[in-house]
């Protein structure tokens, strides 16, 4: 009977290992719950509840049919609320976010991990709030860089990291942090160099990093080794993990066109047929 029993959930396994990927997670879980007088306290695979996720962003009352007429085996609205939180990785970088990267890059041909970093920031309303875990949200988070004195001033600025691919439609983003003003030059620089070192110890390739030409964004060129003069122009410095390659710095295009429009707004200036003005 054992024996029997071992053949027949061999076969199924070997069944249900031929179905799409989707389809595999949607039957494991259906005889997962066949198995039990309810599904409370049933533990879902994190793949399904991010599928669960977006089937409700895309309608969360079919997501309620669904679930209610027992179609699929579908986590409640505060089952999906508790897995969340184990996704929240607040600001900084994360470890099981380079973990997941480093599983998804394993597979991957190389050349389809080469790419490179854009850094932007953005300007935010001051406000503080109160989260569902009683901590309040709004203050400064640099992740590991943030100092004493400003680990208590309100955010009014946002950052972000994110790896864009040569090749491929797919991005992502490694990191956000909340700021008190525009970052400084010099800590923008150390937390580029975390970026790119965690992300090639994740089998990503950095090859250049994309910013505007902001400030701290020319000290960081700067603190790198980037220059530009009537003589001379170095646009790349010796990649700070593997001495082979080149790290290039790129300015954002769409950011120079606007500066270009800004200057021609702002001022006069002399075309073939003659002075222009815009006032």
């Amino acid at each position: 009977m054992l024996a029997k029993n071992v053949a027949i959930a061999e076969d199924f396994n070997a069944k249900v290992a031929l179905l799409p990927e989707k389809q595999r997670e949607a039957t494991l879980h259906i005889f997962k719950a066949s198995s039990r007088k309810s599904t409370k306290g049933m533990i879902f695979s994190n793949e399904w509840v991010l599928e669960c996720l977006i089937m409700k962003l895309k309608s969360a009352r079919l997501y309620e049919h669904l679930r209610k007429e027992k179609i699929l085996v579908l986590p409640s609205k505060t089952t999906l609320r508790k897995y969340l939180k184990c996704y929240r990785t607040g600001f900084g970088f994360s470890n099981k976010i380079f973990d997941v990267l480093k599983q998804k890059t394993c597979t991957m041909d190389e050349f389809l991990c080469h790419g490179g970093l854009i850094v932007d920031e953005l300007k935010l309303s001051e406000h503080l709030s109160m989260n569902s875990e009683g901590r309040i949200d709004g203050f400064v988070d640099l992740g590991q860089f943030t100092s004493d004195k400003d680990k208590h001033s309100v955010c009014d600025h946002g950052m972000v990291i994110i790896f864009v691919p040569f090749v491929g439609k797919w991005t992502q983003i490694l990191a956000a942090f909340a700021t008190h003003g525009n970052i400084n030059g010099n800590l923008l620089t150390k937390i580029m160099l975390e970026a790119i070192i965690l992300a090639e110890k994740a089998r990503l390739k950095v090859d250049f990093i994309t910013s505007d030409d902001a400030t701290w964004n020319r000290k960081m060129w700067s603190v790198m080794g980037i220059k530009a003069s009537l003589t001379e122009t170095k646009c790349s410095t010796l990649h700070p993990v593997d001495p082979t390659r080149k790290l290039h710095f790129l300015s954002d295009f769409p950011y120079l066109i606007k500066c270009l429009r800004n200057g021609l707004l702002r001022s006069d200036y002399e075309t073939p047929e003659g002075r222009v003005s815009c006032f």
